[in-house]
Formats: C-alpha cells, sequence, structure tokens
C-alpha cells in the first residue's frame, strides 16, 4: 500500500500505527470518509439519534480523523468516536503531528492556527509593553 513513500511506525494507546505520506488514493479514501461522515450528520439535522447511534460530529472531529484515517494502516479506531474516547490526548497530539509532518499539505489548518495565535500573542506583548512604558 505505501509502495514507494515513506512512512513511520509508533506505537499509541497500544495500537501500532504506520503513518504514511498521502498518495491519491488516500486523498479519494480522506475524502469518502468526510463525505460519509457529512451525510450522517446531515441525516441527523433536526433530530435526535436513534438509540445506539453517535450524535452529530464537530467538523474539526470529521477533518482530523478522515485525515489521520487515510493516510495511516494499523490498528485503527473505525470511528470517531472511539478516536475521541478511547485514545489518551497526548496519544492524538502525537498521530497528528507525525501525519502534519508526513502531509503538510492535508493539515494546513494547523499552520494557520498557529500563525494567528503567535500574532495574538505578539499583539499582547506589545500591549503589555507600551502600557507599561506609558506610567
Amino acid at each position: 500500500m505505501f509502495q514507494g513513500l515513506k512512512t513511520k511506525t509508533i506505537t499509541l494507546s497500544g495500537n501500532v500505527i504506520t503513518v504514511s505520506e498521502a498518495s491519491n488514493s488516500m486523498a479519494e479514501d480522506r475524502g469518502d470518509i468526510v463525505a460519509e461522515l457529512m451525510l450522517y450528520n446531515d441525516s441527523l439535522k433536526g433530530k435526535a439519534p436513534k438509540k445506539g447511534q453517535p450524535k452529530r460530529r464537530s467538523n474539526l472531529l470529521i477533518n482530523v480523523y478522515s485525515a489521520l484515517k487515510a493516510c495511516s494502516t494499523g490498528d485503527l479506531p473505525t470511528t470517531p468516536e472511539e478516536f475521541n474516547e478511547q485514545m489518551k490526548d497526548e496519544d492524538i497530539q502525537t498521530w497528528l503531528d507525525l501525519a502534519h509532518e508526513m502531509n503538510p499539505h492535508w493539515f494546513k489548518w494547523m499552520d494557520d492556527a498557529e500563525k494567528i495565535l503567535t500574532e495574538a500573542e505578539q499583539k499582547t506583548e506589545k500591549k503589555k509593553k507600551g502600557s507599561t512604558t506609558q506610567k
């Protein structure tokens, strides 16, 4: 499946997961996963889920889960709920960081968010320095 692509293998929450550079077929898989999850969300508009079914999933959860699942193999969570509920936060972050490293184009939003936070911190620091020099 990963022939000719860079891969790295990690163990998270006892699960062995191999993360790969994305291929065209993985990008298609990611799109299919997103579409399936969004269709489910659309089916719940204005309704409560049936007993035993998950509630609406956030767009962030859908986008993170679909990207991680599409570029990874191994003992993966089979649903966003398993991913969110059964994995430790630090393991999710480790997996997300590795997938981001291997496929930065899929996680550009992370870079954008980091840039916004850095700019906000710099503005806050400038305001603090400005208020202390005015005293």
